[in-house]
């Protein structure tokens, strides 16, 4: 994958090889090859695919972007740089990625030192002491702009996995419209025409002085969401309305908490944000005699391959976010990326048929 700026002229050289050669391998034109190249993703899957691997078999790589292949090519300096980590202690998912971040530390002769944040009050206090460091990276992290700021303007900043729209922001993750799109796409080629999108409850919206903070948590989700109207609208089916898991409650009505999350027409497919999600359809769903996978398939976004070995999954190349952030923040450090330029990096991810 690719990371840049826009603006690149169609039918301009790199080295040896053309845009149009990469078009004609791939068997798209020119311009497709040119939004790919600068980083837009939004057309069909298997065409962006196809220009992808042109890309690597030609190795074409425009002036400006970030190979982010060869993982395993070490950055030696003989000076080892000191890097902070900035975690969520209470998200399990960050366990995943933090050994994998420590490896790709190693390759590029850092050294990593964690802080794992359990409340505001801590969250508040990112600043202290970060000045010792070359580096930080906000690893599944939620940061106000104003904290982003302050702490970018002592230290080169990545953040892994989260996605902002900040101006000045650098960060890794996977496209998730892209990946929202293959999930029902996946659905929908398996024969079911009724897919829902099951997300988590928006009701933290209405909570004034966390808004901002609620809406940088459920910008992924959104796109996701985007990615499930595009599919439906390019396969020829009609979108369904976002279902909405319910909290946990103590009500014995399980086929009403079935209807309260799927609506009155009950879909054949769901595309659901969490394995906890699904568990609770699954169960409300048995009451009245429905079958989880089977009379509603699913597909789940999960940070690992899955626990459920009958459910299919789009997940993360936990390996390729580490290289890639490991290897951007060595170059920001390095002076290669400016420190202010906006930046989003996009690594693959995986569907997981079962």
């Amino acid at each position: 994958m690719y990371c840049g700026t826009a603006g690149e002229r169609a039918g301009e050289e790199f080295g040896m090889v053309t845009i149009n050669d990469v078009a004609k391998l791939a068997g798209v034109s020119a311009a497709t090859v040119s939004r790919v190249a600068n980083g837009n993703y939004r057309m069909e899957t298997e065409k962006y695919r196809r220009v992808v691997d042109a890309m690597e078999q030609l190795s074409y790589f425009p002036r400006g972007r970030i190979r982010l292949q060869n993982s395993e090519t070490t950055h030696d300096t003989g000076v080892e740089l000191k890097v902070l980590v900035i975690a969520w202690s209470a998200t399990q998912s960050s366990t995943y990625v933090l050994p994998e971040l420590e490896r790709a530390a190693r390759m590029q002769s850092m050294s990593l030192t964690y802080k794992l944040v359990m409340d505001n009050e801590e969250k508040n206090a990112i600043m202290n002491g970060v000045s010792e460091y070359d580096g930080v990276v906000l690893c599944d992290y939620d940061i106000q702009y104003e904290d982003y700021q302050m702490l970018s303007r002592v230290v080169p900043v990545v953040s892994c996995r989260k996605q902002f729209k900040y101006s000045g922001v650098i960060s890794v993750s996977i496209d998730d419209e892209l990946a929202g799109y293959d999930a029902t796409a996946y659905l929908l080629r398996c024969g079911r025409r009724k897919v829902k999108f099951i997300g988590s409850t928006f009701s933290p919206f209405e909570n004034t002085d966390n808004a901002k903070a609620d809406a940088l948590r459920q910008l992924h989700q959104a796109k996701r969401y985007a990615g499930y109207i595009r599919a439906c609208i390019e396969m020829g089916v009609q979108p369904m309305s976002m279902g909405v898991v319910p909290p946990d409650q103590n009500a014995d009505d399980t086929e009403r908490r079935l209807e309260d999350i799927m609506g009155a027409d009950v879909p054949d497919g769901v595309v659901c944000q969490y394995f906890s999600d699904l568990w609770k359809i699954r169960s409300a769903a048995e009451q009245i005699g429905l079958s989880v996978p089977g009379d509603i398939a699913p597909v789940v976004f999960s940070d690992v391959d899955g626990s459920d070995s009958r459910v299919t999954v789009v997940s993360q190349r936990l390996d390729l976010l580490a290289d890639t952030t490991m290897r951007v923040l060595r170059l920001i450090i390095d002076g290669s990326i400016p420190r202010e330029s906006q930046i989003s990096v996009v690594t693959p991810h995986r569907l997981i048929m079962r």
